[in-house]
């Protein structure tokens, strides 16, 4: 019987991969063990494979990736990439070392697509993993780590993850990074992990900040965490009365400069875009409320540390608030830190005490798959979307393998 369903599941992925991505997510975290694991590899490289056929807008950031992948394309080494990026104003603009190579790499293989495909594969492993591994040591049930894996992934939905590359990909590598240092590694050595998702988007720095002052932090205490508070306060102040230049090399005027930029260029255009900004607002901050909730009552309470850091980010994300890009982005972080801080104190409640915060949370989980339901049926593919959902894996490589289509350079 094993062997009967094993066939069928190995078919459906190969026939349907869409569809069989869908049902690997699902066993991801209905399911136990090493059948578990393979669902959830599964899952991840199947998840975004729509990403293959996605048709950018002008505005988004990946047509601009796309155009600069096919300048790039022919230079002979990195040698000759980094002499290029001095002169490039987008290369000079996404001054980020990681992502700026990734891209070289890509583009010298002329299959552009290889950029969002990846871009999913890391955004859906950085997410799913913790979710997954807190499920896999019994903090949650199945079915309710499933719930929380969909919160997850409506929260780093699809058109926000293949809009934003970059951004999403730091948030991504952000959380995981995070959960591999407060709940694995736990030693000042490994805070060089941190540098990695700087590396893809240097806006994930106050983050980072924020989580390298926690993690050296010998004892967590209420005062050690109102100690940032003037930060904020000083960030906040700063980004409302100054007018700071773009090309500072103080850090603190780089965090303030992108405050600012973000609240000119980058304000939700129509009545969707508000309705998918509040909605995420909402379904953060109820996150927070019930993961603070549920911390609260436990023996420890705020000397977790992985609870602390889902404070101080949350109260900086309060302070955020006056830059309305930047707090959506940084929805991204808080929501999952929430969703890891849930996981690890669900147990502190019983049965009884859990009903009004378990309702809260499917509302909070309701509202964000509706605000990604409002994206993706925004989005364009180079093949009607009934189509792609049964097309084959032999279709998807196809794809994968062509070249960008020239369209992109001239405007959709």
């Amino acid at each position: 019987m094993v062997v009967l369903i094993s066939c069928l599941f190995i078919l459906m992925v190969i026939c349907l991969p869409v569809i069989g991505g869908i049902v690997s997510f699902g066993g991801a975290f209905l399911l136990n063990k090493r059948a578990a694991r393979v669902c959830l590899v599964v899952s991840v490289f199947t998840l975004g494979i729509l990403s293959i056929l996605f048709v950018p807008f002008v505005r988004n950031d990946l047509y601009r990736y796309f155009q600069t992948m096919q300048s790039v394309q022919y230079l002979q080494n990195l040698h000759q990439f980094f002499e290029y990026a001095k002169t490039d104003p987008i290369l000079q603009y996404q001054n980020n070392p990681l992502f700026n190579i990734l891209e070289f790499e890509i583009a010298k293989t002329h299959h552009f697509y290889f950029l969002p495909y990846i871009d999913t594969i890391v955004c859906y492993t950085c997410v799913l993993y913790p979710i997954f591994d807190l499920k896999e040591h019994g903090k949650i049930s199945n079915v309710f780590s499933l719930w929380l894996a969909i919160g997850g992934v409506s929260t780093f939905y699809f058109f926000y993850i293949l809009t934003y590359i970059r951004w999403v990909m730091a948030c991504a590598l952000f959380v995981l990074v995070s959960y591999l240092y407060f709940f694995k590694l736990k030693k000042a050595r490994y805070l060089w992990l941190y540098l990695i998702p700087v590396f893809f988007h240097t806006g994930i720095i106050l983050a980072v900040l924020i989580a390298i002052y926690i993690a050296l932090l010998k004892r967590v205490k209420i005062s050690s965490l109102i100690i940032p508070i003037p930060f904020f306060v000083l960030i906040l102040v700063s980004s409302l009365v100054l007018n700071v230049s773009g090309g500072s090399s103080n850090i603190i005027f780089k965090l303030v400069g992108m405050l600012q930029s973000y609240t000119v260029i980058a304000k939700p255009s129509d009545f969707s875009d508000w309705v998918v900004f509040i909605a995420n607002l909402i379904g953060t901050w109820i996150l927070v409320v019930v993961a603070l909730y549920f911390a609260m009552n436990g023996n420890e309470k705020l000397k977790n540390k992985f609870t602390a850091l889902t404070v101080l980010e949350s109260l900086c994300y309060a302070f955020l608030l006056t830059s309305i890009q930047i707090t959506e982005r940084y929805s991204l972080i808080i929501s999952m830190l929430a969703i890891i801080t849930l996981i690890e104190n669900f147990n502190n409640l019983n049965n009884k005490n859990r009903v009004l915060p378990m309702i809260l949370i499917s509302f909070s989980i309701l509202v964000k798959i509706y605000a990604a339901y409002l994206k993706f049926k925004g989005m364009q593919f180079s093949i009607p979307l009934p189509k792609a959902m049964f097309a084959n894996i032999f279709f998807y490589i196809s794809e994968l393998l062509k070249n960008a289509p020239t369209y992109f350079w001239w405007g959709n």
